[in-house]
């Protein structure tokens, strides 16, 4: 018998024992594929079986499953000197990504014609590369408001869209302290302001400007109600004020306030300084951009719900203060009865002028002066405990005290108010040791 005519015959009992699994099974016998780990698209490339050398016959369906979920099929039989046969098939990347080439129901015949059983599938991943021919961002220009989110997301657009450099995209951003930006295009806002985000691919670059903002969120006001002093005769008038609070208090939104009242006949309102003009009750009303806030004002004639204490020491107003008062802590007392543009000063028992910044001592003067600076209201400081006028509770003062009640020795109305820790009208010793624990533990 000739020997193609001997392949010939082979090949037929080859083909008609694996459609009848007429098998002799021969050891299992590894074997591996052949192909490149990476091709470009559109590149035609060849794949085989790295089979041992007794094979003489080999059968297979290659298939060739892209990413996108579609996929191609080949058979590949070959026998050793059959009519040019080869353990070869060739595809063309078509789809770009990772692709899986994937062998399977894979026979093998030795030279004696006998069929081995292997591996019923064998699989390789294969990278299908397409350049890169530009770069974008689904945002161009953005803005992020702080009072209503921080993050953003960011996301490369590829040309082609099939391109495989996605995961080489490096993203960073102009200013951290405004916004950072992770790997994966991720922007987190950090403080109001603009930043850039910038995308790089290879080449190619792509930036998003993005905006830092923060809404403004409510207002609201200092206080929602209060009592102020209008006597029309003398025009004595205590004045409010109301402060607006606008949250965010960084908002980058506008922040001017308007003022309104509801009634001008009973007080008017300017930059939140309220001014009693009537008799009654009126609303304040602050307004920013969509919010409102407003505060309930009584105008009475009357001085109420003071917390600064008068008294009548002969012919003189005292004021009780504490150690740590100021003149200007006096002023913030919204029924205490000041005249409209009139102007405060303060004196110590000799009649120098003091700062009315620094703290009242007892026996110190409070004058209220118009603008032609006439006396309109003159008030002396009591200090409890503080003897020599300085602001402060020593056991200086306590000692004083003391002396005063074992050596007795008339006191004035003023000082025995300075000296009577319990408030009996009387210095006694009591008093005495009373400021002194108090100089001791205060």
């Amino acid at each position: 018998m000739k020997k193609e005519h001997k392949l010939i015959l082979n090949f037929i009992i080859f083909e008609i024992l694996i459609s009848f699994n007429l098998l002799v099974f021969a050891t299992n016998t590894n074997i591996e594929i052949n192909s490149p780990e990476k091709v470009n698209f559109g590149e035609s490339f060849d794949v085989s079986l790295e089979i041992p050398t007794n094979t003489y016959g080999l059968e297979a369906t290659v298939t060739l499953k892209y990413s996108n979920g579609t996929e191609e099929s080949q058979k590949l039989v070959y026998i050793n000197g059959f009519l040019e046969t080869k353990n070869l098939l060739t595809f063309k990347a078509n789809v770009a990504g990772n692709a899986e080439l994937i062998f399977s129901n894979i026979i093998l015949c030795d030279k004696d014609s006998n069929i081995i059983e292997t591996e019923k599938t064998l699989t390789k991943t294969i990278k299908i590369e397409r350049a890169l021919t530009g770069l974008d961002l689904n945002y161009q220009n953005a803005t992020i408001d702080l009072s209503k989110q921080t993050n953003l997301q960011l996301s490369a657009i590829l040309t082609p869209s099939d391109s495989t450099d996605l995961e080489n995209v490096i993203w960073s951003s102009s200013d951290e302290t405004v916004a950072t930006v992770n790997e994966n295009g991720l922007v987190t806002a950090k403080n109001i302001g603009t930043v850039n985000i910038t995308a790089t691919c290879k080449t190619y670059k792509a930036i998003c400007n993005i905006s830092i903002t923060s809404s403004m969120t409510s207002l609201s006001l200092n206080r929602s109600s209060m009592t102020l002093y209008y006597y029309k005769e003398t025009n004595q008038k205590s004045l409010g004020t109301l402060e607006a609070i606008i949250r965010p208090s960084n908002t980058t939104d506008n922040k001017t306030v308007s003022w309104s009242t509801s009634n001008s006949s009973i007080a008017t309102v300017e930059n939140g300084i309220v001014t009693p003009t009537g008799i009654g009750t009126a609303t304040i009303i602050a307004k920013c951009n969509n919010f409102t806030a407003s505060c309930e004002v009584t105008v009475s004639d009357k001085i109420v719900n003071t917390t600064l204490e008068l008294k009548e020491a002969g012919e003189k107003t005292v004021i009780y203060a504490d150690y740590k008062t100021k003149v200007t802590d006096f002023l913030v007392e919204e029924n205490f009865p000041i005249m409209l543009l009139n102007s405060v000063k303060l004196f110590d028992s000799t009649g120098n002028i003091k700062d009315t910044s620094s703290k009242v001592g007892s026996k110190d003067i409070i004058k209220i002066v118009d603008s032609q600076n006439k006396v309109l209201s003159e008030y002396t400081v009591i200090v409890p405990g503080d003897i020599n006028g300085d602001g402060q509770i020593k056991m200086y003062d306590a000692f004083s005290i003391l002396r005063g009640t074992l050596f007795g020795g008339s006191l004035s109305e003023i000082d025995t108010l300075i000296r009577d820790y319990n408030g009996d009208g009387k210095v006694k010793m009591y008093d005495a040791f009373a400021f002194l624990k108090y100089s001791l533990f205060n």
